[in-house]
């Protein structure tokens, strides 16, 4: 089997299996929707502050990592509580 033949069978699926992951379990969503709002982010600010140094970057990491941490309990708290208790915990 030649690279690109594997490349086409192999590879190619996996991404578009990948990509279209969150369309067809749309509990994923909660993943990626904070995933793409953090990639951006970061583009932006690595982008305008080039020299930026190591300081800022691990409190930006850190503040990212919140993120992640703070869209998962909110998943958890509204798949597992009634509609007005969601409302309480935000």
């Amino acid at each position: 089997m030649s690279i690109i033949t594997y490349f086409q069978t192999e590879v190619y699926s996996r991404f578009i299996e990948l990509v279209t992951a969150p369309y067809h379990h749309t509990e994923l969503l909660w993943i990626t929707i904070p995933l793409i709002i953090v990639v951006l982010l970061m583009e932006f600010y690595f982008g305008r502050y080039e020299k930026e140094e190591l300081g800022w970057n691990t409190a930006v990491g850190n503040a990212l990592v919140l993120l992640f941490v703070a869209m998962d309990l909110y998943r958890y708290v509204y798949e597992h509580s009634l509609y007005k208790d969601f409302f309480n915990y935000s």
